[in-house]
C-alpha cells in the first residue's frame, strides 16, 4: 500500500474517526481515537502527533496502547518518528506512554512525564549517548496515573543522552538534548 494525496484539514484534538479508503474506494482500516487515557494525552492539542508504534502489521489501530505521541512538535508527516528507531518493547497494549521531554532541547532542567495504565514498580533512568549510566530519577512503585520527573542537567555536559523508562513488561527510551 502507497500512501496518495495529502490530507489538508485539521483533525479534532478530542477525537475522531479515522478512515483509509484505497483508490477503489475500499476502506483498508477504520478506527476512532481519542484524547484521553489510555490514549496518548500529549497529542491533544499540545502540537504533538499520534505515531503508530505497533511493528505487528495485524495490530488493531483502534487500540490506544498501539500508539504514542511523535517525539517531535508537529509530528513528522510523511517520514517515521525518530523515537521509534529507540522504542523497545512488547507488542500490544503498553502498560504506559512516555511523553516527550519538554522542553527539549533544554538548559538546564527538564520535565520527563509519563502515564501509567495500571499501579506498578518503574525505573527511569538517563544514558550518555555512549550506553553510559547517568543518573537514576527514579525507582519505586508508582499508582496509576500521570508522574512527572525533573531532570536537573546543569552539572552535565552538552549533548544527546536517553531517558529509559521500565515496568516489569516493557521498556520505552526517548532522546533528550542539553544545549549550552
Amino acid at each position: 500500500f502507497a500512501p496518495f494525496g495529502e490530507f489538508s484539514g485539521q483533525l479534532d484534538t478530542s477525537g475522531e474517526n479515522i478512515a483509509l479508503v484505497d483508490a477503489q474506494g475500499d476502506t483498508v482500516i477504520s478506527f476512532r481515537y481519542d484524547d484521553k487515557i489510555p490514549w496518548p494525552e500529549a497529542a491533544d492539542g499540545d502540537g504533538y502527533s499520534l505515531v503508530w508504534t505497533n511493528a505487528v502489521a495485524n495490530g488493531d489501530p483502534a487500540e490506544p496502547g498501539n500508539w504514542a505521541a511523535s517525539s517531535i512538535l508537529h509530528g513528522t508527516p510523511g517520514a517515521s518518528d525518530p523515537a521509534l528507531a529507540v522504542a523497545q518493547g512488547l507488542t500490544g497494549t503498553h502498560p504506559f506512554n512516555l511523553f516527550p521531554n519538554f522542553p527539549n532541547p533544554f538548559y538546564p532542567v527538564t520535565t520527563i512525564r509519563f502515564d501509567l495504565q495500571q499501579s506498578g514498580f518503574v525505573k527511569l533512568e538517563i544514558f550518555d549517548v555512549l550506553g553510559r549510566h547517568v543518573i537514576t530519577l527514579a525507582e519505586k512503585s508508582l499508582p496509576a496515573g500521570r508522574h512527572e520527573f525533573e531532570w536537573n542537567a546543569r552539572d552535565y555536559a552538552a549533548g544527546l543522552y536517553f531517558y529509559r523508562l521500565e515496568t516489569d513488561r516493557h521498556v520505552q527510551i526517548r532522546k533528550a538534548l542539553i544545549v549550552k
